[in-house]
């Protein structure tokens, strides 16, 4: 019985010992990637913390795109915060003030500066005579997650009276752009060792005993086919989920609406081959759990040729896009500001 104990005991040893040494090596190789991470004409990665990128500041991007045959050049411009220029407007102590978080789609990639969904909102709203300004705090390539830690450090400067919130459908994928450090890889694992056997256990038990994987992967990773993120209880349904929840929290402590604004993607028909329908299905499910407003912005466009609605050569939505969002979350946002 002391042999077995003993046995057993160096065999918890050699595990700990080896889930020490992986877990080092994961983040040595995490900061070699960072060290060799060069930042981005418009992104930059924020020291201490690289994976929550954040825009340039004072920085001017220009894109060139192919429209019917000739060259479009839009400049995306940021201001002293970094965020996307708006058209200036006058405000007073009583103005109204709504927070727009979102990604490349809010950002504005690919439109003019006065094209944006949040600047197409405030004049949405300025138009039913709300006293108003429409803060783009957008920055591409962010997921929920993201939006919930910019969310958290931007309320007390910004004192928004709504938060919109833009879901697109890449939102409960990891950061993919940037290096992702491990511990937030492997936030959902236990033991990040095992974690990374699990395709070879799962390839052993296929040969040996059934064609079905034993185990599932709990790290965070980017999926090929993003539906996936949306199934119950995988790595990224868990983690966006979350994130939204979180935001209802803080905001309902602080009496301030959240809306979500859900996205369709530009890039898909809009009709019965569309692909993303679980998506809008499982984020609708969430808010009304949650007591969300939530609008999916689906419908609006549905039956139309997205080909006319995106950026072409881009698959962002154009100007006509972002102008008909607007004026539809005009109609939602009214009520909360009058």
């Amino acid at each position: 019985m002391r042999r077995a104990g003993l046995r057993l005991l160096l065999v918890a040893i050699t595990l700990v010992m080896a889930e020490v040494v992986f877990r080092a090596a994961l983040w040595s190789d995490y900061d070699e990637q960072v060290t060799k991470q060069i930042d981005g004409p418009l992104l930059e990665l924020v020291p201490g913390k690289p994976w929550f990128i954040e825009a340039r500041k004072n920085a001017a991007w220009e894109q060139v795109l192919q429209a019917n045959g000739a060259e479009v050049r839009i400049v995306h411009r940021t201001d002293a915060g970094g965020w996307r220029v708006q058209p200036a407007v006058e405000t007073t102590p009583s103005t109204k003030r709504v927070l727009c978080l979102g990604d490349a789609y809010w950002f504005g990639m690919a439109v003019a500066d006065g094209d944006t969904f949040p600047c197409r909102l405030q004049q949405a709203l300025r138009a039913h005579s709300v006293d108003v300004v429409a803060l783009n705090r957008a920055v591409p390539g962010y997921n929920t997650s993201q939006q919930w830690e910019r969310l958290q450090q931007l309320f007390a400067a910004d004192q928004p009276d709504v938060v919109v919130l833009g879901y697109v459908v890449n939102d409960a994928e990891p950061v993919s752009s940037f290096p992702l450090p491990p511990d937030v890889m492997y936030r959902h694992c236990r033991s990040w060792l095992w974690d990374a056997c699990v395709p070879f256990a799962n390839q052993i038990a296929r040969l040996l005993v059934t064609d079905r994987p034993l185990c599932e992967r709990r790290i965070l990773n980017f999926e090929a086919d993003l539906n996936k993120s949306f199934a119950y209880a995988s790595p990224g349904w868990r983690e966006t989920r979350a994130a939204l929840q979180a935001m209802h929290a803080f905001l309902t402590a602080r009496n301030v609406p959240l809306v979500v604004l859900i996205l369709p993607a530009f890039t898909e028909p809009f009709d019965a081959s569309y692909g993303f329908y679980l998506l809008h299905e499982r984020v609708t499910e969430w808010c009304r759990e949650l007591g969300l407003a939530a609008r999916d912005l689906l419908p609006l466009f549905f039956g139309e040729d997205h080909r006319e609605l995106w950026v072409p050569g881009n698959s962002h939505p154009g100007p006509v896009a972002h102008r008909r969002m607007a004026e539809a979350a005009a109609i939602e946002l009214l009520p909360l500001l009058q």
